[in-house]
């Protein structure tokens, strides 16, 4: 799986993720009986750093894909 990720579209590699926590927390969900409560002073606090670390994963993947065919072409 994580030689498939190596070769995928930086989209597709964050479609992933969202789909590995929606099955932890399903699974979280089926085996506890419990639901998380939320509320959205806590979303709007961990937003920033959320946004923040989803920024740098693309910043880095362009650079990646930059370099690569920098080196490609030379």
């Amino acid at each position: 799986m994580k030689m498939a990720l190596a070769y995928a579209e930086p989209v597709v590699v964050l479609a992933h993720r969202f789909a590995i926590g929606a099955g932890v927390f399903a699974v979280y969900r089926a085996f506890t009986g419990q639901s998380l409560r939320v509320k959205w002073a806590e979303i709007l606090e961990i937003l920033p750093v959320a946004i923040f670390i989803q920024f740098c994963f693309f910043s880095f993947k362009a650079l990646v894909f930059y370099a690569s065919h920098r080196l490609r072409r030379a």
